[in-house]
């Protein structure tokens, strides 16, 4: 019966712990689209070459992205990639930890992998902005994204 199971383990070969290489066309990659939990009509976007929130109805908008396997975040309609301080950046520079982000499927959260901190849309503003959520311990409806 154990022999029947797929290994748990990952093979150290597929894994690294820094990304390596530059996001390419050729990366498999898949298109999606965050939209706020608490404004539906609003999705992660690009305007004005900032990351704003963006009408989710507006073709015109960047606010398709495309995930790569060493999770950069790049935007399909642009070709540029999110940094951690939530910049948008020409995505052919060096790759590094900056440029890396995780969604929670637990908590619906999209998380920049090296400062630890959820990128979210602030209504009272309208800007996007990033928080260090797990220090207080509460998972705020605000910080969370559906993906299409």
């Amino acid at each position: 019966l154990e022999s029947a199971l797929p290994s748990m383990v990952p093979s150290p070969a597929t894994h690294t712990a820094t990304p390596t290489v530059v996001p390419t066309a050729n990366e498999p990659s898949n298109s999606v689209r965050f939209q706020s939990y608490l404004d539906p009509n609003l999705c992660l976007g690009i305007g004005l070459g900032k990351l704003l929130a963006v009408n989710c109805s507006d073709t015109e908008g960047a606010q398709f992205w495309l995930i790569g396997e060493n999770g950069y975040l790049k935007n399909e309609n642009l070709g540029t990639c999110l940094t951690r301080n939530r910049e948008v950046k020409d995505c052919s520079v060096i790759f590094t930890k900056e440029q890396v982000f995780v969604f929670n499927k637990f908590h619906n959260t999209l998380v920049s992998s090296k400062m630890n901190e959820a990128i979210y849309l602030d209504l009272e503003s309208g800007k996007i902005k990033s928080k260090s959520y797990f220090m207080d311990g509460v998972i705020n409806r605000g910080y969370m994204w559906s993906v299409e």
